[in-house]
């Protein structure tokens, strides 16, 4: 026991034999309140009287008070020749300031601690009330990154309030206009118009998290809801590159019915090009889609064959790219005219190009991330997240032309000259 308890104790033994030797001859109450309030300070902890410092404080006005009123009483007594107590007030007073000092905060705010010296601190731990301080959280979760966002930016996404989109494709032309003398009778010209309806596809997934988690670490809400976005984003991305289309509940992609090479309709580029490269693989792919009469204004590479390009040499150790119309212009990377976006969502054996604007994507709705209770959640103590993305996609039949899509080799091989 500390050498301020045990005084706590003395004092209290002391206010008790005082009330026996006053019953029945002075008004005890005072000094009872006395000794309860002792006794009760002994039986608080220490966390205790940190909480109710203030209240401990009014207590201190009070036992003043108490034990002046005793020490008026037990003068009287002496003078009477009955036995007294003259170190009670002090012994009270030194027992109060000693136990208060120790376990309430300086007049500075810093906290002393009482360690058990039997105890081993280690960081983290309670016994020291806070000095050492506790473990932090950061709130930024740490992820590999996901593909830029280059490729789906560069599609012109629209949206729309329509779970579905009805459009026209003309067919079976037939007939032309001609010249024809006044009077003479007249070409006839007639085509069919084709309905298509291109619906809405889901993309989605879940997440589900234990609730503890989710209290005791601030950000991971934040940081499930983050995951799910971004891994939709990318998905995203693969069906608008490569979805099957809507014969199979799939997103229609780009590069689905995408045309390739053809070299019938660039027979100045077929069989003409010693030795071809990348570089003559996308002005290949570019005059390809003018001759269709389409003009395209972007083309998509892979990261490394965009790097690839940069590094091409001849046979005098020259960059090709300062001689084959490849520059750049406020950042961006420009071959034949034709901007160059780098995304990984196109491979590094293929290449693509296209006029915007023939191929569709109308957002229906954007991203939603939902938090509730799937299954047995409630009864296992967590939360699901459930997130989801629906998009209209569709390249009609009379604008497939305008997209080209096709492996390097394949080009290399219609243009390497025999």
């Amino acid at each position: 026991m500390s050498a301020e308890k045990q005084l706590l104790e003395k004092v209290s033994q002391q206010a008790a034999d005082i009330v026996e030797q006053l019953e029945g001859k002075a008004d005890t109450s005072a000094l009872s309140e006395v000794k309860e309030s002792i006794d009760r300070l002994k039986s608080m902890n220490e966390e205790q009287l940190a909480k109710h410092e203030a209240e401990l404080s009014d207590m201190v006005e009070k036992h003043n008070a108490a034990i002046s009123a005793l020490e008026g009483k037990l003068i009287e007594m002496k003078e009477s020749g009955k036995k007294d107590g003259p170190t009670l007030r002090e012994d009270i007073r030194k027992g109060w300031e000693a136990y208060k000092g120790r376990n309430f905060p300086k007049a500075t705010g810093e906290r002393v601690a009482a360690i058990k010296a039997a105890e081993v601190m280690v960081e983290g731990t309670t016994n020291v009330n806070g000095l050492i301080p506790q473990p932090r959280y950061m709130d930024v979760l740490n992820s590999a990154p996901n593909r830029s966002l280059s490729f789906i930016e560069s599609l012109g996404l629209e949206t729309t309030d329509a779970p579905a989109i009805i459009y026209m494709d003309k067919t079976n032309e037939e007939g032309a206009p001609a010249t024809v003398a006044d009077g003479g009778s007249k070409p006839l010209r007639s085509f069919r118009v084709t309905e298509q309806r291109a619906d809405a596809y889901k993309i989605a997934a879940y997440s589900t998290v234990g609730d503890n988690l989710l209290r005791d670490v601030a950000s991971f809400e934040s940081w499930v809801r983050e995951d799910l976005t971004r891994e939709l984003v990318d998905v995203a991305q693969t069906k608008l590159f490569s979805g099957a289309g809507s014969g199979s509940s799939d997103l229609l992609g780009i590069t689905t019915n995408a045309v390739d090479i053809d070299g019938a309709l660039i027979p100045s580029f077929a069989g003409a090009v010693t030795s071809p490269t990348e570089i003559d693989c996308v002005l290949a792919a570019i005059a390809q889609i003018a001759a269709s009469n389409f003009m395209a204004d972007t083309v998509v590479l892979n990261s490394e064959i965009f790097y690839k390009i940069m590094a091409l040499k001849n046979a005098d150790n020259d960059y090709l790219a300062a001689h084959a119309g490849v520059y750049f212009e406020n950042g961006v990377l420009y071959i034949g005219g034709v901007r160059v976006v780098v995304s990984n969502v196109v491979p590094s054996t293929h290449l693509l190009a296209f006029q915007s604007g023939l191929y569709k994507c109308f957002v229906y709705e954007d991203v939603v991330i939902e938090a509730g209770l799937n299954g047995t959640d409630f009864s296992e103590d967590q939360t699901s997240f459930r997130a989801y993305w629906r998009a209209i996609t569709y390249l009609p039949s009379t604008k497939a032309d305008g997209v080209f899509y096709d492996a390097f080799a394949d080009v290399e091989a219609v243009l390497q000259a025999s």
